[in-house]
Order: C-alpha cells, then structure tokens, then sequence
C-alpha cells in the first residue's frame, strides 16, 4: 500500500514539475557545448532562487552555444505547497558584479561526493543568511552571500557561479 502511495506521489512531482528538455534543432557540437555549459555551472538549492538561477543557466549556455531555439525552461512559480523560511535577521552585504564568476577554470571537475559535499556546505552557508526584501538591495544582497559562501566552501573547480542580474 505504502509504495503504491509512493509511487502516485513520485508520478503526481514528475507531472507537475517535468524535467526540461534539450533543444531538438541543435547539431552535436551545439548540444555538446550546452550540456558541458550547464553541467558546470552549480545553482543554489533553494525555491524558486535555484529554480530562476537553473532558467538562467539553460539560457545563457544556449546563447554561448548559438543555439537556434531556446530550451524548455522550468516553472518557477512559487505555489502554496512550495516551502518558503522567512528569518528575522539582517544584513547589509555590499554590491558586487552582477555577471557570472568563472572560478578554478583550469581544475577537472570533482568527483560526485565532492560536488554533494561542496553542495550541502553551499546551501547551509547561503540559508544562514537573510536578505532584506527591498529591490535592488536585496539582489545586490543576494550576491554577496552567494560569492561568500562560494569562498567559505572552497569554491568548486571547473564550476561557475551565476549571479543575479540586479539592474532594475
């Protein structure tokens, strides 16, 4: 009974959060360069925060790629199931570059236990902060945290850092 229930459950998550596909008019070539693009770059593991910076990946690889036709990017739509943790803290954290850090480019990347490690420090890291909910402060906020914490968890090789875009 409980794995009947469990797999409805897994199949009802598959449905409404279907995974994106890759472009179909893509040469080799253009897919290769998109996969290794996004399989190096690293989003932080929050909703809807990852879910936007994961949108932003596939995007920007498929402009870096001259990709003819834009990949299916994912609902970020924040819904009442969705688990949202306000903190009552606050931080002012300065501005910083608004662009993707390329960092450790010359590294191969780590193996998956290492890149599991590295993703469990990031994301304790950046949800012991709170960033206060005025634009584009909290962007710029937002940032800094990320680049932070990127340092405190001894950056990752060969990945990138994507960073918000703060203009208003």
């Amino acid at each position: 009974m409980h794995s009947c229930y469990l797999l409805l459950v897994l199949a009802s998550l598959a449905l409404s959060h279907p995974a994106p596909r890759q472009p179909r008019t893509a040469t080799a070539s253009q897919l290769a360069c998109y996969n290794t693009c996004v399989s190096e770059t690293m989003c932080i593991a929050s909703f809807p925060d990852g879910c936007y910076c994961q949108n932003n990946v596939r995007t920007n690889c498929s402009s870096r790629c001259a990709l003819t036709e834009r990949p299916e990017l994912m609902s970020c739509e924040v819904t009442p199931e969705s688990e949202i943790v306000a903190r009552d803290m606050a931080v002012e954290a300065p501005e910083v570059a608004a662009e993707p850090i390329l960092l450790n480019t010359g590294f191969e990347v780590a193996a998956a236990a290492e890149r599991e490690s590295f993703a469990r420090c990031f994301s304790e890291c950046t949800e012991s902060w709170f960033c206060a909910a005025q634009w584009p402060e909290s962007c710029h906020c937002k940032n800094n945290v990320k680049v932070q914490c990127m340092e405190s968890c001894s950056g990752f090789g060969g990945l990138r850092l994507v960073l918000d875009s703060c203009e208003e």
